[in-house]
C-alpha cells in the first residue's frame, strides 16, 4: 500500500515540475518545489503539458491487491496557457456571421459560442451606407436668386367626339358652273361623325403649344332633279350622282396665357393652319366625274379663356380661331381670292382628381372661299365658291399631365413682387 502511493506521487511530481523529498516515514510523502537550473528552463513553456492520467482506486478487497485504471484527461483538469477555438457555425441570433478563428491569449475561454461584435454587417465587403458618396448639395438657381419661381412644364391631351350638323353648304365650280346646294340637293342634311385632336404643351405657366388635328368628310349619294354643271362637265337630270367632301385642318398655334392660377385662363396668340381640301362628283356610271384639290396655308388669331368656380367643382370656357382675307399670299394663294374661316367652340365639365376634365362642347366650324386659282390642273377655269357652315356637338376629355412640377407659392410670391413693382412705377 505505501509503495503505490509513493508511485502516484511521483507520477504527479513529474506532471507538474515537482520531485518528491526522501521519505521521512512509511505513511507521508512530502513534495518539494523544484527549482530551474538554467534560463531557458525557467521561461514558461507556450506548449500545452499533457494533463497526467487520473488513477481511479477500486475499492479493495482482504487478501486480494488494489487495482489501479489509467482515465484519460478531462477538460477542466487542463489549464492551458492559451486558447484557440474557430467558429464556423451561423448565429441565429442577430450576432455576427463569419467563418473565421477567434484567438484569446488572455487565457480565459468564452462560455458562449456567440460573439458581439456591435454591427450586423461584413466589413469585409465595404463600407457602411452612411460612407458612401453624395452628390453635394446645390445652390439655388439664377432664378431663384432674381425671385421667380420655378419654371413649370405641363403636357395636356385632348379629344373629343361627337355629331356634325350642316347648316348651309354650297359648292360651284367654274364661273359658267351650277352653285350646288350640298345640303339640299346633295343630302347633306344628316348627322355626320365628328372627331377631334389635340396636343399642349405649357410652359412656365404663360406660353402654350397647341398642336391640332380635324378631320372633316361628307360622303353622300343623290338623283339629281336638275342638270348639274361643273367645270364644264354636265350631269343630267336624274342621274345618280356620288358625291364626296373633304376638309382637314392642321394647325400649330401659340398663345400667351396672362393667368399664371393653372384653373384660371386668358391667352392670346396665332396659329398656322394647313388646309387639305378635295371634292368629287363621279356619276352612278361612272362615265362621268369632276375631281378638285387645293392645298394651302392659312394664319389665324386665336384667343381663348377658361374660368373656375371657387365654391364649386364646375369650370366653363370658350375658345375662337378666326380669319378673314382677301388679298394674296395672306389667304394661302398668289391669286385674289377671298378666304374665311371660323372655328369657335363653348365648353362646361369639371375636374377628376385635379388632371382630368370632362366636358361638353358646343362648336362652331365654317367659312369658305371665292376666287380663280392661276394653277387650275384639269378642268374647268381654275374659278370656285365653296362655303361652308357647320354646328357640332361633342363630349370630350382633357388630360393634364404634369412633366415637371412647379412651386405654387414661389409664383404667388413672384406675382404679388411683380404687382408691387408695377404700382411702385406708377407713384
Amino acid at each position: 500500500m505505501p509503495a503505490q502511493l509513493l508511485l502516484l506521487a511521483s507520477a504527479l511530481s513529474s506532471s507538474v515540475g515537482l520531485e518528491p523529498s526522501p521519505p521521512r516515514g512509511a505513511s507521508e510523502v512530502a513534495p518539494t518545489v523544484r527549482t530551474a537550473s538554467s534560463p531557458i528552463e525557467a521561461a514558461p513553456s507556450t506548449a500545452p503539458t499533457a494533463a497526467a492520467p487520473v488513477i481511479n482506486r477500486a475499492p479493495e478487497v482482504e487478501g486480494e491487491p488494489s487495482a489501479s485504471v489509467a482515465v484519460a484527461p478531462s477538460a477542466s483538469a487542463t489549464t492551458p496557457a492559451h486558447h484557440s477555438h474557430g467558429h464556423g457555425h451561423d448565429h441565429a441570433d442577430g450576432h455576427h456571421k463569419d467563418g473565421h478563428d477567434h484567438d484569446h491569449a488572455d487565457g480565459h475561454h468564452h462560455a458562449d459560442s456567440g460573439h458581439d461584435h456591435g454591427d450586423d454587417h461584413d466589413h469585409r465587403y465595404g463600407p457602411h451606407r452612411s460612407d458612401l458618396w453624395s452628390p453635394p448639395k446645390r445652390g439655388p438657381s439664377r432664378r431663384q436668386q432674381a425671385g421667380k419661381a420655378p419654371i413649370s412644364v405641363r403636357l395636356k391631351t385632348l379629344g373629343e367626339l361627337g355629331s356634325l350638323n350642316v347648316l348651309a353648304h354650297s359648292l360651284q365650280f367654274g364661273k359658267t358652273g351650277t352653285e350646288f346646294d350640298l345640303k339640299r340637293d346633295g343630302r347633306q342634311d344628316t348627322m355626320f361623325f365628328f372627331r377631334r385632336l389635340s396636343a399642349e404643351l405649357e410652359v412656365d405657366d404663360h406660353h402654350q403649344i397647341i398642336l391640332l388635328y380635324q378631320p372633316i368628310s361628307f360622303t353622300t349619294e343623290t338623283v339629281l332633279m336638275e342638270d348639274l354643271v361643273a367645270d364644264d362637265v354636265t350631269f343630267p337630270a336624274m342621274s345618280g350622282l356620288s358625291i364626296f367632301y373633304g376638309f382637314d385642318i392642321y394647325r400649330l398655334s401659340y398663345a400667351y396665357d396672362f393667368f399664371t392660377d393653372p384653373e384660371q385662363e386668358l391667352a392670346v396668340g396665332f396659329s398656322m393652319q394647313v388646309r387639305n381640301f378635295r371634292s368629287s362628283y363621279v356619276s352612278s356610271d361612272g362615265e362621268q366625274s369632276v375631281t378638285n384639290t387645293n392645298i394651302g396655308a392659312v394664319p389665324i388669331i386665336k384667343v381663348r379663356g377658361r374660368h373656375q368656380l371657387k365654391r364649386a367643382n364646375f369650370w366653363y370656357g370658350g375658345e375662337i380661331d378666326g380669319f378673314y382675307a382677301n388679298i394674296p399670299y395672306i389667304n394661302g394663294g398668289d391669286d385674289p381670292v377671298e378666304g374665311l374661316i371660323v372655328d369657335a367652340s363653348v365648353r362646361a365639365g369639371v375636374t377628376v382628381a385635379k388632371v382630368v376634365r370632362p366636358f361638353a362642347n358646343l362648336r362652331y366650324i365654317g367659312g369658305g372661299g371665292k376666287g380663280t386659282s392661276s394653277d387650275k390642273v384639269g378642268f374647268g377655269d381654275g374659278y370656285s365658291s365653296n362655303w361652308l357652315h357647320t354646328l357640332a356637338f361633342s363630349l370630350g376629355a382633357e388630360v393634364i399631365i404634369p412633366a415637371v412640377v412647379g412651386d405654387r407659392k414661389a409664383r404667388d410670391r413672384e406675382v404679388a413682387a411683380r404687382k408691387a413693382r408695377r404700382k411702385a412705377r406708377r407713384r
